[in-house]
């Protein structure tokens, strides 16, 4: 699959991938922020745990219900080591997309065995990145969703401006730069997830 951006909330085709990634940041980044994370199968404690999707959702007062999904592609999975495997604590696999938005709506309860969103302000597939439990947590989907976790986007901006790179694009290119190639739509066109008036900028 090739990479492509959807992009909806209070953004708008004059916006960026850095604009997002930076609002993002300021919330996610803050000091006792908490959050819960699942994976869509019922593996449990001691792990390892695996699923085709890996959603996080955050517990953080007026944002709580702020999620992002990260997910494989299809044929794969992503796996968790947790004190199943070693080393310990250790994300790898394949990760092909991630979703952010609110409203997280339980992968039992949606119908397909998948996570899902009732907003969506950000959606980026075809990513194409495989973890290998070797490299440990220095391997590329590890860096990217752990550092999500912690509000750090500097791993997924990297991996997005290699591939943007080719196209004389990076993450500080507008959507409308990005469909101007053929890698960006509105949700609202392409059609993916419904969007309220909620707005992103949790900051502001």
């Amino acid at each position: 699959m090739s990479f492509f951006v959807e992009y909806g909330g209070n953004l708008t085709a004059s916006s960026t991938l850095a604009d997002f990634f930076s609002d993002f940041s300021d919330f996610f980044a803050q000091d006792g922020h908490e959050y819960n994370s699942w994976f869509n199968s019922e593996d449990t404690f001691p792990g390892p745990l695996q699923g085709t999707e890996y959603a996080v959702a955050s517990e953080l007062g007026d944002i709580e219900d702020f999620s992002f999904i990260a997910g494989a592609a299809d044929g794969n999975e992503l796996t968790y080591t947790l004190f199943g495997d070693l080393p310990f604590h250790t994300l790898y696999g394949s990760l092909d997309s991630l979703a952010f938005g609110a409203d997280l709506e339980d992968w039992q309860s949606t119908g397909d065995g998948n996570f899902a969103l009732d907003e969506t302000h950000l959606d980026l597939s075809g990513l194409g990145l495989f973890g290998e439990l070797s490299e440990g947590q220095d391997n590329i989907v590890h860096e990217v969703v752990w550092g999500l976790m912690g509000g750090d986007t500097t791993a997924l901006e990297g991996v997005i401006n290699e591939i943007l790179d080719g196209y004389n694009l990076s993450v500080n290119s507008t959507f409308a730069d990005l469909e101007l190639a053929g890698l960006a739509g509105d949700v609202s066109t392409t059609g993916v997830a419904d969007t309220s008036d909620v707005d992103f900028a949790l900051a502001a």
